[in-house]
């Protein structure tokens, strides 16, 4: 496997400065010698290793109605399954 050319702290520290107002994007690729399309794919990494609440608390929020149709669905199932065998 290829060893990668920038570590992963090399790769936050610029969106760090970016971040800040420090430089802006087409500074920071210049200065590194990668492209801006590199420039923003490591955004998109960086971004889904971040803090708690940027990822997993949004994709819970997104689950729990999901969640709720599925006990419902359940809970109906159970007591279909009830009624049917008092029947017979």
């Amino acid at each position: 496997m290829k060893k990668p050319r920038f570590t992963e702290q090399q790769v936050a520290q610029p969106w760090r400065q970016a971040e800040h107002a420090v430089h802006d994007g087409a500074e920071i690729c210049r200065k590194l010698g990668v492209s801006e399309a590199t420039f923003y794919a490591w955004k998109k990494r960086i971004a889904g290793m971040g803090s708690p609440s940027s990822g997993a608390c949004a994709s819970r929020g997104r689950k729990s109605p999901l969640k709720q149709v599925v006990a419902d669905l359940t809970l109906d199932k159970q007591m279909l399954q009830e009624v049917l065998q008092k029947k017979v």
